[in-house]
């Protein structure tokens, strides 16, 4: 709270800006002049005069009115000077050896002069301390005002001024409520309760500028009390987090558009986290695909180590059905737990990975947790070089049915083939047959004739 600068402890900064601006209209060579003017003044009626009382002391208003200046040489200067003259006035009019109730007098004006010069010089120390806290309030990113307890506003910093489109002339004096149609989170009493009993209150609010729109601000309230614990006003402290509130909703809908998707998707879908894929690389100078591929020539088994290290994080109903016909199963800890021993292309898409390929595609088989085998067409889309998200998704559509269908396919086309081969054979057979029947046919019809005509009685006509 000390840290603060207090301003409710002054009056209004409404009449304090306007004194502020009064005092720079006026001009620290007229205090000075007029300074001067009244110290000579005094000094003739001091040593002129009969009056009897402590004319010294006007003295002081000499003081107080060249401490406008705001310069801690004139404050000196004035009232070096005033000691100097009422020196030298009482020794004109009383003498350096007389004591008596001459002396008191000078010696109650000397007081006063040196203690409202010293009251002077610290009211300056104060003022500048203040006028730099309240520069740094002004020149804050954050809108901040100070309200007193009533809800009236008191200070108006340049921020607020900007962002709120009111101007301090507007501000100055308004209910911050109804200047700002605040809108709080909870119940205006129960903020309130929570301020006067901690000394303090922060949440998300929303307020409405000078041109109609709303704000979403992360608010910070801090409670200033006076020297006997009485709550006198309420610094408050706003940052603008629109756009942020903007840019978190619309990753909460992407982040629930891409939860929609990947468990509503019929494609089983599994997010597999590849860092540990990555580091090993790295570690080994593999990250250049052609690098990669000659040490696999020579090191099969680093295959089996990479899929043991490529970790699955989360995988979606259709391939929880996929691989043990339960939505709610367990993910499997790792690639090396789906896809069997003879597996090709893992290795493939390592090099996929390595060379910065965007995704891999290929055709596999997953191995289920009872043992049988699935055949699938996957796609591995992999993050960007440049992206420190090692996040990869995997996109498997069980590709049984397909093989069954092909399967089927190539046995009815084997099954064509052997029945169109029959059938040409039977066609040539039929072909042959025909050829070979016509010659046939004229050598019996030949024999039949010959036999008519050996049969044939020869004493017979001819």
């Amino acid at each position: 709270m000390a840290a603060l600068p207090r301003l409710q402890s002054h009056p209004p900064t409404a009449r304090a800006a306007v004194r502020a601006r009064t005092r720079e209209r006026v001009s620290p060579w007229l205090l000075r002049t007029s300074a001067a003017a009244l110290m000579l003044g005094i000094f003739l009626l001091d040593t002129l005069t009969t009056l009897e009382g402590a004319v010294a002391v006007l003295y002081v208003v000499a003081v107080l009115l060249v401490a406008g200046t705001h310069r801690r040489g004139d404050i000196a200067m004035a009232a070096t000077g005033s000691v100097l003259l009422t020196i030298i006035a009482y020794a004109q009019s009383h003498g350096m050896e007389h004591v008596g109730s001459q002396t008191v007098r000078a010696f109650v004006s000397l007081s006063a002069i040196g203690i409202a010069a010293l009251l002077a010089l610290q009211n300056q120390s104060a003022v500048r301390t203040l006028s730099a806290q309240a520069t740094l309030l002004d020149v804050s990113h954050d809108m901040i005002f100070v309200r007193d307890i009533a809800g009236t506003i008191t200070f108006w910093n340049a921020t607020a001024e900007s962002v709120y489109g009111f101007p301090p002339v507007q501000a100055l004096g308004r209910r911050a409520d109804e200047l700002l149609g605040t809108r709080y989170p909870d119940r205006r009493e129960n903020v309130e309760a929570q301020l006067l009993a901690t000394g303090r209150w922060e949440g998300v609010l929303e307020q409405v500028t000078r041109h109609g729109n709303t704000l979403v601000l992360d608010s910070r309230w801090v409670l200033q009390r006076d020297d006997k614990g009485r709550p006198v006003g309420v610094l408050e402290t706003h940052t603008d987090i629109t756009e942020r509130k903007a840019a978190y909703a619309a990753l909460v809908r992407s982040e629930q558009r891409f939860r929609r998707m990947f468990d509503e998707s019929r494609i089983g879908v599994l997010q597999q986290d590849w860092s540990a894929v990555r580091a090993e690389l790295d570690a080994r100078g593999l990250r250049d695909a052609d690098a990669l591929a000659h040490h696999i020539a020579g090191h099969p088994e680093f295959v089996g180590h990479a899929r043991r290290l490529a970790r699955i994080e989360e995988v979606n109903p259709a391939f929880a059905m996929m691989f043990a016909d339960s939505e709610s199963m367990t993910a499997p800890a790792s690639v090396q737990d789906i896809i069997g021993d003879a597996d090709r292309t893992f290795a493939a898409a390592l090099l996929a990975f390595a060379r910065g390929d965007a995704f891999h595609e290929g055709e596999t088989e997953i191995v289920r947790r009872g043992g049988d085998r699935v055949p699938v067409l996957f796609t591995i889309t992999f993050p960007s070089a440049g992206d420190a998200d090692a996040s990869v998704l995997v996109f498997v559509v069980d590709n049984t049915e397909r093989q069954r269908a092909q399967d089927a396919l190539l046995l009815a086309q084997t099954e064509l083939a052997h029945a169109s081969r029959v059938s040409t054979l039977g066609e040539l057979t039929a072909s042959i047959a025909h050829e070979v029947n016509q010659p046939l046919m004229s050598v019996v019809t030949y024999g039949e004739a010959g036999m008519r005509w050996l049969r044939r009685d020869p004493a017979g006509p001819a």
